[in-house]
C-alpha cells in the first residue's frame, strides 16, 4: 500500500536541494581522485620510461666497452643509421 504524503512545496525543495548538493559533491571529489590516479599514473610511467633508458643504457655501454674495434665501427654505423632514418621519418632536410 502506497501512502499518500503531501510535502509542501518548501519541503519539497528543500529535499531536491539536498540531494543535489549531494550528488555534485560526491561527482566534484570523484573527479579529483581521477585527477590525481591520472597524475600519478602519468609520474609513474615517466620514472619508468626514464629508468628502462638508464638501464638500456648501461647495458649498451657495458657492450661498447668491452667490444672489439670492429663491432664498436658496427654500433656506431648503426646507430648513425637509426638516427639518419628518424630523420626522414621527420622530415628534416637531410
Amino acid at each position: 500500500m502506497i501512502l499518500q504524503s503531501h510535502i509542501n512545496p518548501q519541503r519539497q525543495a528543500h529535499i531536491y536541494a539536498s540531494g543535489l548538493l549531494a550528488l555534485l559533491t560526491l561527482g566534484t571529489f570523484a573527479l579529483i581522485a581521477v585527477c590525481i590516479g591520472a597524475f600519478w599514473l602519468l609520474i609513474q610511467f615517466t620514472l619508468l620510461a626514464l629508468q628502462s633508458i638508464v638501464e638500456c643504457s648501461h647495458a649498451i655501454s657495458t657492450t661498447f666497452q668491452s667490444a672489439d674495434p670492429l663491432v664498436k665501427f658496427l654500433m656506431l654505423l648503426a646507430i648513425g643509421f637509426v638516427l639518419y632514418r628518424v630523420a626522414r621519418r621527420i622530415n628534416w632536410r637531410i
